[in-house]
């Protein structure tokens, strides 16, 4: 009789907690984790389409190192890593790069186009880009004055018929930011995407022989 009574009042005391809004604290509760975005902002073209036929580039699907695969805002000093608490990416990273990447190819390559599709053809070229570090880099253990965001990519540029390499390049963006606050991480991060993904855009349209892009956008310290 005894377990069935305490049973019982396990039961109350769940449906009057359900009731009264307290499901939280029963299933952890807290504050919940804040969700940004990078490379999203909308751009307008900075170069002239040439008048030969736009050609089109298979993006192959973008590859982030395991650490930074997922949705977390990763932070090293020395050796000494962690997860920025309370602050999420809205989605994996992979993906929002891709964005970034189409983005800046509009903008700064308006006559070469990224698609993710591969015709059946098996014409023309293909990107494969993978990001080995995308961290906000302390100098000191205690992490507590301001960063810089540190971006490396690997970009390889291929010929679709046979494979064979036509161009490989390593990219690495910093961006100082002036403020040890989420939001300030964030604009860092955002701008050190943006610079990786127009200096990959600028190089490809280089390799591919389209006139010269203007110089990338200039990483400045983030406020």
């Amino acid at each position: 009789m005894n377990g069935l009574f305490a049973r019982q009042a396990s039961l109350a005391l769940i449906l009057i907690c359900l009731l009264g809004g307290c499901v939280g604290k029963l299933l952890g509760g807290g504050k919940p984790d804040a969700l940004y975005r990078f490379g999203a902002a909308a751009r307008v073209a900075e170069i002239s389409a040439t008048e030969t036929a736009q050609q089109t580039i298979l993006l192959e699907p973008v590859r982030f190192a395991a650490e930074i695969d997922g949705d977390r805002m990763l932070a090293v000093s020395g050796t000494s890593t962690r997860y920025i608490k309370g602050s999420r990416w809205v989605t994996s990273g992979p993906g929002q790069f891709a964005e970034a990447l189409r983005r800046s190819f509009a903008a700064r390559a308006p006559d070469l186009r990224l698609t993710g599709q591969q015709g059946s053809d098996r014409t023309g070229s293909a990107l494969w880009v993978r990001v080995g570090r995308f961290e906000a880099q302390y100098d000191a253990p205690l992490m507590e004055s301001p960063p810089t965001i540190m971006m490396e990519t690997d970009a390889t540029l291929y010929a679709l018929s046979d494979r064979k390499v036509m161009a490989q390049q390593h990219f690495m963006v910093r961006v100082p930011v002036l403020q040890n606050r989420v939001a300030a991480l964030v604009a860092g991060f955002d701008q050190a995407a943006t610079c990786s993904a127009d200096d990959i855009a600028g190089w490809v349209r280089r390799i591919t022989g389209r006139l010269p892009p203007e110089p990338a956008l200039s990483c400045v310290p983030t406020p």
